[in-house]
């Protein structure tokens, strides 16, 4: 991503604002035309689903015919006198038996079969004494451990279809009325595929369906033509749901339609591909609309762009010439927007930066005059030196030697304090000046206070600015050792490096001071040289970081801190 902004921020702004414009436009062109490419497409779906739910419909409402008319059969049978006397009668002569079967029994079963050929085998099954007839008449006992025959004794409706074993089977009880209470059952087995093929028309195609019972078990299964096969063992007792399904890794439309009277479910599903035909060439009319959008949008980005940066690239120019130092050029009137604007403003910085040159030039000369003038002064220091000098060997010739040290400490300190003119200083010459001050002091002072020194000698390599320490020192003795009423004064000066920094502290046992009058050493009302001048001095050189900081308690002395950078070489300033 850095790379990238990288590459980007280093484009020309014609490159930007043209990059700027194609990602702008076609994040909503592209937007508009997933959001159309959805729509067609969901819209599509539905009408495939649609479409497929109808011929589920149609398909189940002929299967729930073809099972009410079964239904109807066995109401023919199960109702037919002649059938209800043979089970009611308690036969004692099979002549009789014999008669009824072949006038009553044998002539309607033989005609059913012989008009649907879907009906494979008509079953009677009796737990009364009558013997069993062939197919058409059997003993309970045969079926009474299938489970369809236990389902239809405990079947609380009239009839009821059933799939095991391969057998398709619709059973109808008689009703105990006429059978003296006995559980007579009547069954009518279907041949699988003749009863399954109005709902399995050679034309479905990719089309597949399945049909289960009540308890999903898969009655009949016709698999598409490329073999995919709904999985209903995972389903559970819900089924599958209606929808989209992923079969053999191709997505299918599912469709389920309800079977009422024998209670099934119809799944009827086909690929999405062959269901949306038009999705196709939906995805390729949206991508030759999007490219003539963006090729028109690119044309109106290019013009644009050339009239707004027209106004710039002469600014530019202009700008070119005067680097090159054609400071007289006329930079013409632009538009009124913000280029203009801009252009008109650079006319007046550059009258401007003419007017400063001419004063710049002007004060170099005025420099030039008071350098002049510090080289004048700097005669003076000498002079005072060999002043100095000459009192010192008088001082010595009359072996006067405190005449002697006052003399040599005051030529030190103005020598450490004047520094040959320069701002900066070693700390070493800092500390010297101080000293010397603290000395005269001293003697000005009858010895009346005591000074200790604290310096770690790490600090000689460092340097710092000129007289910073000796006007702090003087505040203290002033505004805190003169003004003790009793006990002997004491005066530290503390000298250590921390991490990066070099941190001075003078502390004296002075009276001490209340907040308002440290506020006033620093404020914009103090008074000659003293605190604020090195606080502002030190915070100008070095940033906010650095400066003078007071610490007091009344009755207790007061301390003053000194932070400064710490260089291992001579300061540039």
């Amino acid at each position: 991503m850095k790379r990238f902004m990288h590459y980007f921020l280093n484009l020309r702004l014609k490159q930007k604002l043209l990059f700027t414009y194609i990602v702008l436009a076609i994040i909503p062109i592209l937007a508009l035309g997933i959001y159309s490419y959805h729509q067609s497409n969901q819209f599509l779906q539905r009408q495939a689903m649609q479409g497929m739910k109808d011929t589920a419909g149609v398909l189940a409402d002929k299967f729930n015919y073809k099972i009410g008319k079964y239904n109807n059969l066995t109401n023919l049978i199960v109702f037919n006198s002649g059938i209800q006397r043979i089970f009611a009668n308690q036969y004692e002569d099979l002549d009789n038996l014999a008669y009824d079967l072949r006038h009553d029994l044998d002539p309607f079963f033989k005609m059913i079969l012989s008009i649907d050929k879907e009906i494979s085998q008509l079953t009677v099954y009796s737990q009364n004494d009558l013997p069993e007839y062939g197919d058409y008449i059997q003993s309970a006992d045969r079926v009474k451990d299938t489970l369809w025959y236990k389902s239809s004794n405990n079947n609380t409706n009239s009839t009821g279809w059933y799939y095991e074993q391969g057998d398709l089977l619709l059973t109808r009880k008689f009703p105990n009325f006429f059978t003296n209470g006995k559980y007579v059952l009547l069954t009518m087995k279907f041949r699988y595929t003749d009863i399954f093929q109005d709902i399995n028309p050679p034309d479905l195609g990719e089309y597949g369906i399945v049909i289960t019972d009540s308890n999903s078990r898969v009655i009949y299964s016709k698999t598409t033509d490329s073999g995919a096969q709904l999985n209903l063992e995972k389903a559970g007792a819900a089924g599958v749901p209606e929808g989209i399904a992923s079969l053999n890794g191709i997505d299918h439309f599912v469709i389920k339609s309800m079977m009422e009277q024998p209670n099934w479910t119809l799944y009827f599903y086909a690929p999405v591909a062959q269901m949306s035909p038009g999705l196709i060439q939906i995805v390729g009319a949206t991508i030759v609309i999007i490219m003539l959008c963006l090729f028109v949008l690119m044309i109106l980005m290019g013009l644009f762009s050339n009239t707004l940066l027209k106004q710039i690239l002469i600014l530019n120019r202009t700008m070119k010439s005067v680097g090159d130092g054609n400071w007289d050029i006329v930079i013409p009137k632009g538009t009124k927007d913000e280029i203009g604007e801009l252009a008109v403003r650079f006319s007046d910085m550059l009258r401007k930066i003419k007017e400063l040159i001419n004063e710049v030039y002007h004060n170099r000369l005025l420099q030039k005059e008071a350098e002049l003038k510090v080289l004048q002064t700097q005669i003076n220091p000498h002079f005072l030196y060999n002043s100095l000098s000459i009192i010192n060997w008088k001082a010595l010739h009359l072996g006067a030697t405190d005449i002697s040290h006052i003399v040599t400490t005051l030529s030190k300190f103005y020598r450490t304090a004047l520094n040959k003119g320069e701002s900066v200083t070693s700390v070493r010459s800092e500390l010297e000046n101080m000293i010397a001050y603290l000395e005269i002091q001293l003697i000005m002072h009858d010895n009346s206070f005591d000074v200790e020194y604290r310096i770690d000698e790490s600090l000689y390599r460092c340097h710092t600015l000129n007289f910073i320490l000796q006007p702090i020192v003087e505040n203290a003795i002033e505004h805190g050792i003169d003004q003790k009423l009793e006990g002997r004064g004491r005066l530290t000066v503390t000298g250590v490096l921390k991490e990066d920094a070099i941190e001075f502290t003078v502390e004296d046992n002075g009276p001490g001071m209340n907040r308002e009058l440290i506020d006033s050493l620093f404020g914009s009302m103090a008074k000659g040289y003293g605190l604020k001048n090195v606080h502002d001095r030190i915070r100008l050189s070095f940033g906010e970081r650095y400066g003078v900081t007071a610490e007091s308690v009344e009755g207790e002395g007061t301390r003053m801190r000194i932070l400064l950078p710490q260089e291992d070489k001579s300061i540039k300033l």
